[in-house]
């Protein structure tokens, strides 16, 4: 099943997200510099206080732009081999960063909005699909995400695919997935997960998917995470034969990331969504990441969907490969 109507509305919307990206220029957050990192731990190991302290003065002129991540990354090691005035320096600083996000959060929605407060990615790649249609694609993505008080973690993400065949579309689907995790536990947290998508190739102009359910983080450490998640909610399907349809749903997930080194990353995500007509719907999507530096990566995907209750003349299983680049803001 292909359509042969023009890139209008869509074409509107990557139009509008391609000059708010351009507009976007969230500054860059300082780190600890890897080096100045290495180099204290090195110093910490060998136990002794005047090699420690040499060390850390050498970091501070290396790096005196990060000064203060440098002498808070030191107190953390030992705080017996940083001085007092370091100390003092220290807490001055993070008094100042207190009374300026004070200050901040009583602008109101405006600091909610704000776009500096927000972590922002911007994607472009070029890939196959199987399926419903055997063609090369283009797609472009946007992630924003946003932690508040290390309780509230908010994510947003939408991906505009689009393929065309000897002059015919065969690919035009629009996909927004947001996600709200209260971590109020330690190892738990409660989740909140809106997708909107359309997909007229698979036979649906609108579909709305809205559940509420429990997290646990199974590993956490620098480099693995495991979370799985489980939830109830319901699904709203507009067809394109203008036949609705409303479903509950029961939505299982599993999230893990593997740190293969400081510039490698592997991401494997899982959902499945079973309906209350009997309906299945699985997804999985692996990704490899690279860093090629501070800002940009390159990273490979590859994407299985399943829909055992797909619409007539539409495939239950699609596939979809992926080479992209990954720009961080």
């Amino acid at each position: 099943m292909v359509y042969t109507n023009k890139f209008n509305k869509q074409g509107s919307i990557i139009i509008a997200l391609t000059l708010f990206i351009l507009g976007f220029s969230a500054p860059t957050l300082a780190t600890m510099p890897s080096g100045a990192e290495a180099m204290l731990e090195t110093a910490y190991a060998s136990g002794q206080k005047t090699t420690f302290r040499t060390v850390l003065e050498t970091a501070l002129i290396t790096w005196p732009d990060q000064r203060v991540l440098i002498l808070e990354y030191a107190a953390s090691l030992s705080g017996d081999y940083v001085l007092a005035s370091e100390r003092d320096e220290i807490e001055d600083h993070q008094t100042a960063l207190e009374i300026k996000e004070q200050a901040d959060r009583a602008r109101g929605f405006a600091y909610v909005i704000d776009p500096k407060h927000w972590n922002m990615q911007v994607s472009l790649g070029a890939g196959s699909m199987t399926g419903d249609s055997d063609d090369k694609s283009i797609a472009l993505g946007l992630s924003l995400n946003r932690s508040f008080n290390d309780i509230w973690d908010h994510k947003l993400k939408t991906d505009i695919g689009y393929a065309r065949r000897a002059g015919i579309t065969t690919q035009r689907r629009i996909q927004t997935d947001y996600e709200l995790l209260y971590k109020a536990w330690e190892k738990s947290h409660i989740t909140n997960f809106t997708r909107v998508e359309s997909d007229k190739l698979s036979g649906y102009d609108l579909r709305i998917i809205e559940t509420v359910g429990a997290g646990f983080d199974i590993i956490t450490n620098d480099d693995y995470l495991l979370r799985l998640e489980t939830g109830l909610g319901v699904r709203y399907t507009q067809f394109t034969l203008d036949d609705n349809e409303n479903d509950l749903l029961l939505r299982m997930a599993s999230f893990f990331e593997m740190q293969l080194s400081d510039d490698i990353g592997l991401h494997n995500n899982t959902a499945a969504l079973v309906a209350s007509g009997g309906a299945t719907s699985l997804e999985n999507k692996f990704t490899v990441s690279a860093k090629i530096n501070a800002h940009l990566a390159s990273s490979f995907g590859f994407e299985v969907k399943y829909d055992s209750d797909a619409p007539i003349d539409t495939s239950k299983i699609d596939t979809v490969t992926r080479v992209s680049l990954v720009y961080d803001f």
